[in-house]
């Protein structure tokens, strides 16, 4: 709760390094008393993820380049003409 009063007090843009070190240092603070380090840990690793996707979806489309297909569309390409499925044992 002080958190965020102390956030919308100081404001994002006139914040300077050292303050929001602070900040972010006493929210994961308080995310530990409650939940402990796997909570913090979490935390973490849901931002990272939340950033590699703006990074993902800023990155430039390109549409001279096909998509990659994984699988083949037609068959395996060994000349046997099958569905490139897997071979029924013979004996």
């Amino acid at each position: 709760m002080i958190l965020a009063v102390a956030w919308t007090l100081i404001g994002l843009c006139s914040m300077t390094a050292e303050k929001q070190k602070l900040l972010v240092k006493a929210r994961y603070d308080a995310l530990a008393d409650e939940g402990g380090k796997r909570a913090v840990r979490r935390a973490i690793e849901k931002k990272q993820k939340k950033i590699g996707q703006k990074e993902k979806k800023s990155r430039p489309f390109n549409p001279k380049r096909p998509p990659s297909r994984k699988r083949p569309l037609e068959g395996n390409n060994d000349g046997d003409g099958g569905s490139g499925r897997k071979r029924i044992r013979t004996q």
